[in-house]
């Protein structure tokens, strides 16, 4: 027996938003899978590229210093920073904003379909619609979260979770910046350790899971680090870890899912939006009926 269609909007706890998260992920997860890697999947294998390229600066530096046993200055690390770590961020920045904006369209067509899976057309065209205002405002988020966190940290980890409402709602309804930041506080008002306890659960899943997966190369790192005949890094384990890390970014796939439970379940609470249109539906449905001819 097939296990009943998620409906979004609905008032959840914090129970229900961790449970339903997995389960939309479970119900829908060839379809989230298949669009991360068909709008990210290019900027996911050149971030990719690029992070290879400076691990091979970075092991061929370390090794010179594990060999040589010399002490390195206090600035010499950053010198091997350069355009491919330059270039390997912009990537992650561009599939992680382009991640963002294909799960949360999907799950916003999901809802305005009725329970349906989109079509590709139906979700390229929101996508396209929303995202170059998606990356627009990441960089005013960045700056105000790395400026929180300096000053400090208790306003940064205050505007996250005001952060993850955020997307959501910007592409949810296709509004402006100051509507969905306006929108956004609103909803989290009186809910803010709700929506941090339930992101925060799903980020250490994440953290968990990206651990687990590349702990054998960082273990034969390690293992080749404290050698005690020859220490080097490995280039291949590194290498190996890089593809493995930059994989499993298909792992924020969840707490995005969970960031869109999260604003239709405070919607519905603090708007009841999903009662309204169920409601405005049943009119509907009378009046056409009321419209019917006669029949003697």
């Amino acid at each position: 027996m097939r296990a009943q269609k998620i409906d979004l909007r609905k008032n959840r706890d914090f129970g229900e938003l961790v449970n339903d998260s997995f389960l939309f992920l479970r119900q829908n997860f060839k379809s989230l899978v298949r669009i991360f890697f068909m709008y990210c999947g290019l900027f996911v294998v050149g971030g990719m590229i690029a992070m290879i390229f400076q691990q091979i600066k970075n092991v061929s530096y370390y090794n010179g210093v594990l060999t040589q046993k010399r002490n390195p200055g206090p600035f010499d690390m950053f010198s091997q920073f350069g355009f491919e770590y330059v270039l390997a961020l912009l990537s992650m920045w561009v599939s992680f904003t382009l991640m963002t904006v294909s799960v949360v369209s999907f799950m916003a067509l999901y809802a305005e379909n009725d329970k349906t899976i989109p079509t590709n057309e139906q979700l390229w065209q929101r996508i396209k619609e929303t995202f170059l205002r998606t990356l627009g405002s990441s960089v005013v988020w960045f700056i105000l979260l790395l400026v929180g966190s300096v000053l400090c940290v208790v306003p940064g980890v205050y505007l996250f979770p005001v952060c993850s409402l955020f997307y959501v709602v910007l592409i949810t309804e296709k509004c402006s910046f100051g509507e969905a930041w306006t929108k956004s506080f609103r909803l989290i008002k009186n809910n803010w350790w709700m929506v941090f306890g339930v992101l925060f659960v799903m980020y250490v899943i994440v953290y968990f899971s990206t651990t687990l997966i590349t702990l054998p190369t960082t273990i034969m790192t390690l293992v080749g680090v404290l050698g005690e005949s020859s220490p080097r890094i490995s280039l291949t384990f590194s290498i190996i870890g890089t593809v493995l890390q930059f994989v499993c970014q298909v792992f924020l796939i969840l707490p995005t899912i969970a960031s869109c439970l999260v604003f239709y379940s405070l919607s519905e609470h603090k708007d009841g939006a999903g009662l309204l249109e169920r409601i405005a539906a049943f009119q509907q449905a009378g009046n056409a009926a009321d419209e019917r001819p006669e029949s003697y």
